[in-house]
């Protein structure tokens, strides 16, 4: 006996490949995936069918964004005074929850935690068994560190309270560390190779914070353990160490030489821009900035003009670029209509090239070309429709209302901005 079908008819589909709208088109989804897929009047459908009239909407794949960390919020972001050391475990899984739901009104259907609180990989499986709503969770757990250089991941009472990152050192204690985020459930490994821009005068962002030998096991026992290395990195010292290495990706990316940008198309390295991340001192409140170091300040204001520079440099040469805030360093949690925006306006794309960033690209960078990305057969069932085509306007995903539907696995998970609890 077949399951119940959930079918979209006439909607325009976006052919991620081609990144042009096919008419007239009708999606069928059976068992979280893509199981027909092609103009209406082919299609034969069944009485058991569920099926919605997309009226000409207009339909993407379901996107990702590859750089959050769902345990925390602005306000925990910016405390510089010890507040949060009070705070137990449950008060981070508790946020990770609230803040993972809120993705997908957005139409984010799978988040890559950037360094997480070790309870998140209990809300990665209750969300995988159904238990709640929530986007698919690719999870790298605590970060792996450096003695005396735990700032680049944040302040010191940041990591206590929050349990982001152990540290290590040398090839033997690097590889034991792998092997132990792995063990906890890790589906990537998360470092720095550089300090900081918001961690104040212990993070030097010019600082390169391992050995090559030492990023060499990293990357090498990750990869026999089937996962993966992404790397933050402000400047060049930091980034040309972690692409020369085999990293897979590097987060921020914000100083390279041409030089280094150059070894990276060689190399076939992936760049998580967070440009809402680099550029949110340009548009921060005031009230926000007063609460920041002058040290901080200036060092994020240069970050800033030279990523711009850089990430567009970047997209000219063909590096592949994906979709990643660092939420919620530029505001709460869901600023990824504004990477979008960003990635149109500081980088260079068309609105539809910022769509790839979060879907197709975002994809390969988590090695899940084969399942998400774009809407084919076989292929979990993610997608968006929207009100509107975001081929002219990329800030239509500003306004939860053009978010007409979101799916998931085959399932309507949200409804302009308003999240279903279907289980």
């Amino acid at each position: 006996m077949s399951s119940e079908r959930l079918i979209i008819t006439n909607t325009n589909m976006l052919d991620i490949h081609s990144l042009k709208f096919k008419p007239n088109q009708t999606i069928v989804m059976e068992n979280n995936k893509f199981t027909w897929i092609g103009d209406e009047g082919s299609f034969e459908k069944q009485e058991s069918d569920t099926v919605n009239n997309g009226e000409g909407k207009y339909v993407i794949p379901g996107m990702m964004d590859l750089h959050v960390h769902l345990s925390y919020t602005h306000k925990v972001i910016l405390d510089m005074n010890n507040t949060m050391m009070r705070h137990k475990d449950a008060y981070w899984e508790y946020w990770a929850l609230k803040n993972s739901q809120q993705y997908l009104n957005y139409g984010f259907t799978t988040l890559r935690g950037c360094g997480s609180h070790k309870g998140l990989s209990s809300l990665r499986e209750i969300i995988d068994e159904g238990v709640i709503p929530g986007p698919r969770l690719k999870l790298a757990l605590e970060g792996i560190g450096q003695p005396g250089n735990q700032e680049a991941f944040g302040p010191q009472h940041f990591l206590d309270a929050n349990k982001e990152l152990e540290t290590t050192s040398g090839k033997d204690g690097v590889i034991h560390a792998v092997r132990d985020r792995k063990s906890k459930g890790s589906d990537h490994i998360k470092t720095a190779t550089t300090g900081g821009v918001v961690h104040g005068k212990g993070s030097d962002v010019n600082l390169s914070l391992w050995r090559d030998e030492e990023l060499e096991a990293m990357v090498s026992e990750a990869e026999r353990l089937g996962i993966y290395v992404a790397a933050h990195a402000h400047a060049d010292v930091g980034i040309s160490a972690a692409v020369r290495t085999g990293v897979r990706s590097i987060e921020h990316c914000s100083m390279p030489t041409e030089e280094t940008l150059d070894n990276m198309v060689k190399m076939k390295t992936y760049l998580v821009a967070t440009q809402s991340a680099v550029n949110f001192i340009n548009f921060a409140p005031e009230k926000v900035k007063a609460m920041l170091p002058p040290e901080i300040i200036s060092k994020w204001k240069r970050v800033s003009q030279d990523a711009n520079e850089n990430h567009k440099l970047a997209f000219q040469k063909g590096i592949p670029i994906a979709l990643g805030t660092d939420a919620p360093v530029a505001g709460d949690h869901c600023h990824s209509p504004l990477e979008l925006k960003l990635l149109v306006q500081n980088v260079g794309m068309t609105p539809l090239q910022a769509i790839e960033a979060g879907t197709k690209t975002a994809a390969r960078v988590i090695q899940m070309e084969d399942q998400l990305g774009s809407i084919e057969v076989g292929k979990l069932a993610d997608l968006v429709l929207l009100e509107k085509s975001p081929e002219a306007d990329i800030t239509i995903f500003e306004d939860l209302n053009n978010l007409f539907k979101v799916i998931k696995d085959g399932k309507i998970v949200s409804e302009k901005g308003k999240l279903k609890h279907y289980y």
